[in-house]
């Protein structure tokens, strides 16, 4: 996620984000991947999580499927 708010939306943005940016549970048998961010950078967020299409060499997609405020 680093990398894609990086290469999108430069040093600056990943500056802003970083603070907040938090992967707070991975299932790799579901897929299901919660995250945890600021909302004031929720939409850096989102697009760089949109715009990633590999991880580790593998292709892959990523999609919101949910947004709440509280965990």
């Amino acid at each position: 996620i680093q990398d894609s708010v990086k290469r999108n939306f430069g040093q600056f943005g990943l500056a802003a984000v970083l603070p907040s940016l938090q992967v707070k549970r991975f299932d790799r048998d579901s897929g299901l991947c919660i995250v945890r961010v600021s909302k004031k950078y929720l939409e850096v967020a989102w697009a760089s999580l949109t715009l990633i299409e590999k991880i580790n060499n593998v292709e892959c997609h990523l999609a919101v499927t949910h947004l709440s405020g509280s965990l």
